[in-house]
């Protein structure tokens, strides 16, 4: 199953809340080096995370990436670095959750001058914490075991549901998410689905 049937059969190709993505991808230089053949591979109206975190060529590949989403319609957003966002006129910033936990000030900057700005949270206190921050939406993980985090415990669609229940900002499903459990986020309450492997080539 494409992406795009994937998003269409779980209802995931509407915008809802203010008109966000619902599939988000995170780059994962380890996994795949190219971000451009990651955006390339996703649906228009997607989102893509940029983070190659410490790759010595970053600026260009995320100048790179911003122009292979512009002409594919996907919303890029680049994780933790406000001043690279600004640079290339991203969409967006990503921030982990300690900069949440921390009450970091780039998390404030972002907020005033980017139109999406999204958290990691591992948790329903991480999450709301978010929530009260002002962040556009939240990625809450790991819903399922996954080899990008082996060492946090999956939470599973239950305690997923649980966390999501009645924020007032979306939340998105992340880790080991796959076509096979895609439907069981859904029905957890999760207002998008955001991965690695599952915008991966099969």
């Amino acid at each position: 199953m494409n992406l795009t049937d994937l998003s269409v059969r779980l209802n995931f190709h509407r915008s809802g809340t203010g008109g966000l993505p619902r599939l988000i991808a995170m780059t994962d230089p380890d996994r795949e080096s190219d971000p451009v053949a990651l955006i390339e591979r996703l649906p228009a109206a997607a989102a893509v995370i940029f983070r190659h975190y410490g790759n010595p060529d970053r600026d260009h590949l995320a100048a790179v990436g911003m122009a292979a989403a512009n002409r594919r319609g996907v919303y890029f957003l680049v994780a933790d670095d406000v001043r690279l966002a600004g640079r290339i006129g991203a969409d967006g910033v990503h921030f982990p959750e300690h900069r949440i936990r921390r009450r970091d000030r780039r998390v404030g900057t972002a907020l005033s001058r980017f139109p999406l700005v999204t958290a990691a949270a591992h948790s329903r206190r991480a999450a709301l914490a978010a929530e009260w921050a002002g962040v556009d939406a939240v990625i809450l993980s790991p819903v399922f075991p996954t080899p990008s985090h082996p060492e946090r415990a999956a939470m599973g669609p239950l305690r997923f549901a649980l966390a999501a229940f009645d924020m007032r900002v979306p939340v998105y499903a992340l880790g080991g998410v796959k076509a096979a459990n895609a439907g069981r986020l859904a029905a957890a309450g999760a207002y998008g689905l955001a991965g690695i492997g599952l915008f991966s080539v099969d």
